[in-house]
Order: C-alpha cells, then structure tokens, then sequence
C-alpha cells in the first residue's frame, strides 16, 4: 500500500509539474502574433509512449523568446517522458503529424488535425 501511495504521489507531483510548465510555455509564446508567415513556428509537445509528440503549438518569433520556449518545451517533454516512465501509461501510437502553420489575421495558426 506504501508502494501504491509513493507511486502516485510522484504522478501526481509530475502532473502538476507538467501542467506548470505548460502554463509557463503558454504565457511565453504569448498570442503568437504575427504579420507574415516566415514570423509562425510550429511546437511539437509532449510525448507519445512509443514515440512522436502528442500536439503541436503554434508560436511567433515576433512575440515569443525561442531560446526559452525550446527549454520550456524541453523541460515539458522530459516531465512527460517520466510520466509515461513511471506509470506506464500507454498511448494510441497513431502518428500526430506536424501541421503547417500561417499567418491568419495577425496570429499565427496551425492548419491540420494536431492543434492542441
């Protein structure tokens, strides 16, 4: 029972972590504004248990600082990876494919299924 309650206290522990980062990666990358497309970057997030990502954010350059999404982003995926880890989650294993992205009325917006 000691091992159960360790157990998710860790996953629940990670889950606020990740859901933390999440929130600070979403307040980096802003409103993802823009005025043309070369200014749109696709973000792919999350983790799959047998690999590939689970969505995809779209962001500006414009807005956002790159180098700190990418460690957000990075910090995310690694959480997720311990996630799946530690609680051997399991997923569908369908590929998200990566989405275009554009410049839709000043904000950056992806066009495909992966939209998060």
């Amino acid at each position: 029972m000691q091992k159960l309650s360790a157990v998710l206290f860790m996953l629940c522990t990670t889950l606020a972590t990740a859901n933390d980062l999440l929130s600070a990666l979403k307040k980096e990358m802003g409103q993802a504004s823009c005025e043309q497309d070369t200014q749109c970057r696709v973000l792919a997030l999350g983790l799959k248990s047998c690999g590939g990502p689970e969505f995809y954010w779209p962001w500006s350059v414009a807005e956002g600082k790159a180098d700190k999404i990418a460690f957000l982003a990075k910090k995310y995926n690694d959480e997720r990876a311990e996630q799946i880890k530690s609680s051997g989650e399991l997923s569908d294993c369908r590929l998200v494919s990566r989405p275009a992205v554009v410049c839709s009325k000043k904000q950056c917006v992806l066009h495909g299924e992966s939209a998060y």
